[in-house]
């Protein structure tokens, strides 16, 4: 069972998903046109408050012209990791991981963003993704 939120309707043919490793694929719902349900996983590593977040990033990678798809799981420590990629063609986007009171995103090219609120990676994501990300070079 998953617990929706509403979102700005993706562009035709694409859709949000967020998903754990082990889970099925789960395709989000259209409600009349006017946005999209978006599923998660009522039990799985982040609480809701986290899972708003992930979905918020991944509404900032779409918006960015990058469409990701995602998988989550726990570590063997029990963190919980949540690793985004590229639809078209499966390239690496974003590692986001919490550790220990902290959060932390990974980009491809290495570097590493460390934040306490885990929104704080939202506002990340927005203000360098294309700085990261080889898919955006030159874009603002």
């Amino acid at each position: 069972m998953g617990v929706g939120l509403s979102a700005a309707a993706p562009p035709a043919g694409h859709e949000i998903f967020l998903r754990s490793a082990k889970e099925p694929r789960r395709r989000s719902a259209r409600l009349g046109g006017m946005g999209v349900l978006v599923q998660f996983p009522a039990r799985g590593p982040w609480n809701e408050s986290e899972r708003k977040v992930l979905a918020e990033l991944q509404r900032i990678f779409r918006r960015k012209g990058v469409h990701t798809d995602c998988e989550h799981g726990r570590a063997d420590d029990g963190t919980p990791w949540t690793a985004f990629y590229d639809i078209k063609n499966g390239s690496f986007v974003a590692h986001v991981a919490r550790h220990g009171h902290n959060y932390v995103l990974l980009w491809p090219d290495r570097t590493a963003v460390r934040v306490l609120q885990m929104m704080q990676l939202a506002e990340a994501v927005a203000g360098d993704a294309s700085a990261h990300l080889p898919m955006l070079r030159g874009r603002p």
